[in-house]
């Protein structure tokens, strides 16, 4: 042995152990800073994928708990969701039928179910929901004994009980047959089960009750208006009007034996009230103010009463001289009960005449071009054509109404009327007017509508499938309206710090005519022979019709109660649907749900229960015309959702209605706004 050599080679081994330890020093250096780097750099952001990943599925919970809150959501939402499934289902069979896959099916190997886990949180959410209202009901009946309620109701609740829960029991069985263990076409099979079991069920909350986009308004179509009668014959019978053979025909201010009392004087019918003009204590009481003299009947009927460009009767005589605004037919109707009042017998003219265009804008609302004329007509049903002379309109040819009266006319021409002797005409509702622009506030003075409908969706949870809104606050409507109104006050008070009503909304005056002696003709020319009567037809009458019923698939099923009325008849009136209980013993179980009085015989309305056990009380619907009860349904249960159907006919074009969900139980106002709300009616 040689010791240099030893020692040499314990030196290399020395020198290659320590190289070794360098090394694994340097690769436990070279991991912990790749560990530190991976901590720094790669891990937080798959860290940060984790927690996102977590707080999105936390969110989802939480959002299907606010959307599964009620069992209406629930059942909508398990429906909307297994009908998803089985379309996933069906197109996952679809996609795995080849040959082996149809033979595995047949021998009872198919393809393993999807796994649906959400089905699982429904049956969990619905066991939940089981509970309760078995709970509920349990607490109910004896709720129902203690207060003695009679023995009819507690066998309803009974059997209303044993119901509920044997639905409850069907949809907690079909859906646990569908979490099972199975193949696909037996989940496909599961699916179709539970979902026919939901259709036959009501999964849906009723939207609200009432749809105010459900009335029966609107802009008409003036192109629906028909062109005005071409003669006597097309007019009568358009509107089941006598035909009388009333002479030559007409020109303006020209006094001819039709005017003086062709075909004959007056009979009975001239001097009774009718259902337009009816001889009321408000019309008798008028027409005694004008001292029953025909002249000032005429004039204050002319001078004060604002002309509405619509075609019908509407509102009658009566709600005429309360609203003080009417179209032709009121202010006729109006003119004939104070004349009938006043012992002077009167009746309705009609006929297609030939008014001067100028005079038209003027009458219907101060519109600055014939167009806009004839649409206003045409969109209130008078039916008018522009006649064109030297390319542009000058004259409109319309039908119209007009009065005429038995006036002593010779010879003081009617200033002293003591016996009749002549047809006079009267027509009160063609008039000229003064305008008064007012302030443009619209353009002077912009509101931000859009900015404010933007904050309130910010700032609101809305949902839409439901229609209901969460989070809505009143705070930025207000202050919006509040900052407006002081800038509209602001510009309003730098314009003009004095400015009236009319002043700054603009304003108009009927030209008043004072005219002693009556005249013998009309003020334009008369295109038609005139055709009279001592009374309306019906088909010259606006209608209101109410229909309730049950809904079938969205339609009318079996018809409960109906109102069809003249318009005129409702003027004004209150008319309402209410449920009144059908029995004693439905009365007793309400009485039974509310408070005793304290002793002083006063109850606290906090006390008052919210909600009542629909499905125990049996109601009977009644629709009510001022009053009175005019129509009643047979008996509902409080709860049932019912499909109603209201609209006018107005004459010329028919029937416009709309439909409606009312609830059995609620009450439901309904106002008439026929030509506007006078004082009294608001």
């Amino acid at each position: 042995m040689n010791p240099e050599n030893t020692y040499s080679s314990a030196s290399t081994h020395v020198w290659e152990s320590s190289s070794h330890r360098d090394s694994a020093t340097l690769r436990g250096i070279a991991r912990l800073m790749l560990l530190v780097f991976l901590n720094a750099v790669v891990w937080p952001s798959w860290a940060v994928a984790i927690e996102i990943d977590h707080q999105q599925q936390l969110a989802a919970e939480r959002e299907w708990d606010i959307n599964n809150q009620q069992l209406h959501q629930v059942l909508g939402n398990l429906q909307d969701h297994i009908r998803s499934k089985r379309q996933e289902v069906v197109d996952e069979i679809n996609a795995d039928q080849g040959l082996i896959a149809e033979l595995l099916t047949f021998l009872g190997f198919g393809a393993d179910a999807i796994v649906d886990e959400p089905s699982r949180r429904f049956l969990q959410r619905l066991q939940a929901f089981y509970e309760q209202t078995r709970g509920s009901l349990e607490q109910e009946a004896r709720l129902l004994k203690e207060q003695d309620v009679p023995e009819e109701i507690l066998q309803r609740q009974k059997a209303m009980s044993e119901q509920i829960m044997a639905h409850y029991d069907e949809v907690l069985s079909k859906l646990a047959d569908v979490l099972l263990d199975q193949s696909l076409v037996e989940q496909a099979d599961k699916l179709d089960a539970l979902d026919a079991v939901l259709e036959s069920l009501s999964t849906r909350k009723a939207r609200d009750p009432f749809d105010p986009n459900k009335l029966p308004w609107g802009t008409p179509d003036p192109k629906q208006t028909p062109a005005p009668a071409q003669s006597a014959d097309q007019l009568s019978q358009r509107y089941e009007l006598p035909l009388f053979e009333t002479g030559p025909l007409l020109a303006a201010n020209v006094i001819t034996p039709d005017m003086l009392g062709n075909p004959g004087g007056p009979t009975q019918a001239d001097l009774d009230g009718t259902l337009d003009a009816p001889l009321s204590d408000a019309i008798r009481a008028k027409a005694e103010e004008l001292n029953h003299d025909p002249v000032a009947i005429y004039q204050w009927v002319r001078n004060n009463i604002e002309f509405i460009p619509s075609f019908g009767s509407i509102q009658g005589a009566e709600y005429t001289l309360e609203y003080k605004k009417g179209n032709a037919f009121d202010t006729a109707s109006l003119l004939v009960a104070l004349l009938r009042a006043a012992n002077i017998p009167a009746r309705y003219a009609f006929g297609t005449v030939s008014i001067p265009a100028e005079e038209v804008m003027n009458w219907v609302g101060n519109v600055k071009n014939t167009d806009a004329a004839g649409n206003l007509m045409g969109q209130g049903g008078i039916p008018n054509v522009g006649l064109i002379r030297g390319g542009q309109v000058t004259h409109f040819r319309l039908e119209h109404v007009w009065v005429e009266a038995w006036i002593d006319y010779l010879p003081s021409r009617g200033a002293k009327h003591q016996r009749g002797d002549t047809w006079i005409p009267m027509d009160a509702s063609f008039k000229q007017y003064d305008y008064q622009e007012g302030m443009n506030l619209a353009e002077a003075v912009p509101f931000d509508a859009q900015g404010l409908v933007d904050e309130i969706e910010q700032n609101s949870t809305i949902n839409e499938a439901e229609g209901w809104v969460q989070g809505g606050s009143n705070t930025a409507v207000e202050q919006a309206l509040e900052t407006y109104q002081a800038q509209l006050q602001a510009y309003i008070e730098s314009q003009n710090p004095d400015a009236t009503v009319g002043d700054v909304l603009g304003s108009s005056s009927i030209k008043s005519v004072v005219q002693a002696p009556l005249a013998a003709a009309l003020p334009y020319e008369l295109m038609t022979r005139k055709l009279v009567s001592s009374e309306l037809s019906n088909s010259q009458r606006w209608k209101f019709k109410y229909s309730l019923g049950t809904s079938l698939y969205g339609r009318m099923g079996s018809t409960m109660l109906t109102i069809n009325k003249p318009t005129v008849e409702l003027a004004g009136k209150k008319l309402a649907l209410s449920f009144a209980p059908a029995t004693d013993a439905d009365a007793e179980t309400i009485a039974s749900y509310l408070p005793q009085p304290d002793e002083n015989d006063n109850i606290d309305p906090a006390d008052i229960p919210d909600t009542l056990p629909g499905y125990l009380i049996h109601l009977n619907g009644e629709f009510s015309i001022g009053d009175e009860v005019a129509a009643t349904t047979s008996s509902l249960t409080m709860g049932t959702e019912l499909l109603s159907e209201m609209g006018y006919w107005q004459p010329g074009r028919g029937w416009k209605t709309t439909t409606n969900r009312p609830v059995a139980g609620e009450y439901r106002a309904i106002a008439l706004d026929l030509q506007g709300i006078s004082p009294t009616q608001a």
